[in-house]
């Protein structure tokens, strides 16, 4: 069984009134780290688009990126978010990233 290369992407999110904060975790398959933190982030732009629209974050399904859970009013701070190797095994086989 072909297992794919997924990454992590930890992204710092501050709220609106600056009172909250916390991350907001990505996962899915990339080629390397930057490709990774590139495919978080398009996931996230799509999400915000779809919210500000009046819909609901898309959700991509299977090992793919998506924002699941993306709250409004908070903003991510992408020059310090993160990406990881994350280590799946074939017995992995239910993973999904959304």
């Amino acid at each position: 069984m072909d297992v794919p290369t997924v990454y992590t992407v930890e992204v710092p999110m501050t709220s609106e009134d600056r009172t909250g904060h916390g991350y907001h975790v990505f996962t899915g398959p990339a080629a390397n780290a930057r490709q990774a933190l590139e495919a978080a982030r398009t996931a996230w732009q799509r999400a915000q688009e779809q919210l500000a629209a009046g819909g609901e974050v898309p959700r991509a399904g299977g090992m793919h990126w998506c924002a699941r859970a993306a709250r409004p009013g908070w903003t991510p701070d992408w020059d310090r978010a993160a990406a990881r190797m994350r280590t799946l095994f074939a017995f992995d086989t239910a993973f999904e990233t959304c």
